[in-house]
């Protein structure tokens, strides 16, 4: 009999935005330990984007270490994300979205992936 087994599952994270607000947020890595030890992301390639589908070629949104997304923290352990207002812009809608790392070794993982709900906001 043969199994097949991921060797990491991607946690569900559902955000809700606002069109035309800035989007801020901030995913803190940590080991699994009893006693959690922060990973260093200083020399990780980070990607977080958002499509209407899976399979959609089109993002409605992308950010990566060269717009949006930054790494800090007193342990290089922080992911910040924090997006224009201008770039909020689409339309409002339910998408889907997910956060790719990439280590030093090149082992690219998704550890984060959910519906990116964004709707109208009524101030303009």
């Amino acid at each position: 009999m043969t199994t097949t087994s991921n060797s990491y599952i991607a946690g569900q994270l559902n955000i809700i935005a606002k069109a035309g607000d800035s989007f801020i947020r901030d995913f803190t890595f940590t080991t699994d330990d009893t006693v959690p030890v922060p990973i260093d992301l200083s020399n990780y390639k980070v990607k977080l984007q958002v499509r209407k589908t899976a399979k959609n070629a089109q993002t409605v949104l992308s950010a990566s270490l060269s717009n949006y997304i930054s790494i800090g923290g007193t342990d290089n352990n922080v992911i910040s994300v924090s997006v224009p207002a201008s770039a909020m812009a689409f339309a409002a809608g339910t998408y889907l979205w997910d956060l790719e790392l990439t280590s030093p070794e090149n082992i690219v993982i998704t550890y984060l992936e959910g519906d990116f709900k964004l709707e109208q906001d009524v101030t303009r």
